[in-house]
Formats: C-alpha cells, structure tokens, sequence
C-alpha cells in the first residue's frame, strides 16, 4: 500500500527472522538460503568415515557442499568443473581432485582414483546429461545424491538391473523446515569460506551488468551479490 508516496510494510514476526551476526557481512548473509538447503541434504547421506564422494559441480551449491564434505570424515573428494577458475576454486575449497569431463575420460579418470567407485555422488549441476553419465560409476552400495534441480522435462536413461546388481541407493534432498538457524551458526562459526564464494558485489544500478556476468563471466565470479547501499 502506498500512502503519500511511501510503501508502508508490515512487521516481520520474531517467529520468521533469524539474527545474524554482522561480522559475516552481506556475503555471508546471502548464502544462508542457499546453504540452508545443503545442511539437509549432507544429513541424509549419513556420511561415513573413510569414504570417497564425487561432486559434480562447482557453482555456488558444489562449492558449499565442498567444504561442509571437508569437514567430515570423508577421505577423499573428487570435484568436476569445466572452468579453469572455478576448478581452482573447487582446489582452494577442500576438493583433492578436480576433473573437467570434457577434457578427461571421466570415468577413466575416476576409476584410477576410486577403483571401486565413489561411494557418495552428489550432483550439484541440474544437468541431465551429468546424472546419467555419473550413475554407473557408484561404488556397490552406494549413494547417488539427486540435489541439483534438472528440467521437468528432463529424463534420463539407467539400466534397473544396474540398480540391482550394486545395491545403490538413489536420493534426494529439498530444504526442510527449520534449517536457517542452522545455516546462521554455521556461517557464524568461520568454518564457510564465503568470502571466495561471493566474490564480486556490485550497486543496484549495475544489477544489469550482474546478470550479464553471471552468463558470460563465469571464469571470473561465482555468485554476485547487490547491495543498494553502495
């Protein structure tokens, strides 16, 4: 409602606002969202100590699954990118292994790594095409994590006897409720390098040339924040 030209706003509930902490600063409080629907599904994969997960992806969700990953028992984290800088990043952030799988023979090269397979997979692209050709890599026994959002229309092929014959587990994960106070202390505690992630903050009236740089940019920037203030 606008009333002599100004908005008026109703109050927020207490019940529905989260403090956080201003040290963190606007880049951390932009990805509180984003690592709230992490957090729930890092829980559902029940890691275990001394094994392997394979990321696929780099962007700001494959980032942040990096280093909660990092900082669990796992022994080893295999990461694909195609973007020499955002593979480096991946490096910076916990990954021991980057592949870029137009470049490599993916599965030669994960193989060599893993000669059983990675026990987890997590993708983190939405990309179809990425779900079908990780699948079969699984470990017998286990896990392949459906987190990045494909099309709706998208689908892919697998064979069920392969199910069958590895015993693998195929999940999902979306952000249940009462994750956010989470993601906060998270963020809080120092242990998500969201400085590397949000690495460019632009004004409100360059809020054009973000979305042109988050397109065609991508070997510069990850995730871009605006802040009206500047």
């Amino acid at each position: 409602m606008v009333n002599g030209g100004f908005a008026e706003y109703s109050v927020v509930p207490p019940t529905h606002v989260y403090p956080v902490n201003p040290e963190i600063g606007l880049k951390g409080g932009i990805l509180v969202e984003t690592l709230a629907r992490v957090l729930p599904g890092c829980d559902r994969l029940e890691l275990v100590a001394g094994k392997n997960v394979l990321i696929l992806g780099a962007g700001t969700v494959g980032c942040l699954w990096t280093q909660l990953i990092r900082h669990s028992p796992i022994s080893k984290i295999i990461q694909t990118k195609l973007i020499p800088f955002r593979q480096k990043m991946a490096k910076e952030l916990g990954a021991d292994y980057v592949i870029n799988p137009e470049k490599e023979n993916f599965s030669q090269v994960i193989n060599a790594i893993c000669p059983e397979g990675p026990d987890y997979i997590i993708d983190a692209t939405g990309n179809a095409a990425a779900v079908e050709q990780a699948l079969p890599l699984v470990r017998k026994g286990g896990t392949f994590m459906i987190f990045g959002v494909c099309a709706e229309t998208a689908s892919i092929r697998i064979s069920p006897y392969l199910i069958y014959q590895k015993e693998m587990k195929i999940i999902a994960s979306k952000m249940p409720p009462q994750t956010l106070d989470r993601s906060v202390k998270l963020l809080e505690s120092g242990l998500i390098n969201y400085e590397k992630i949000v690495n460019r903050i632009l004004p409100l009236k360059d809020a054009g040339k973000a979305f042109e740089m988050f397109e065609n940019a991508k070997d510069e920037v990850i995730k871009i924040a605006i802040d009206p203030r500047l």
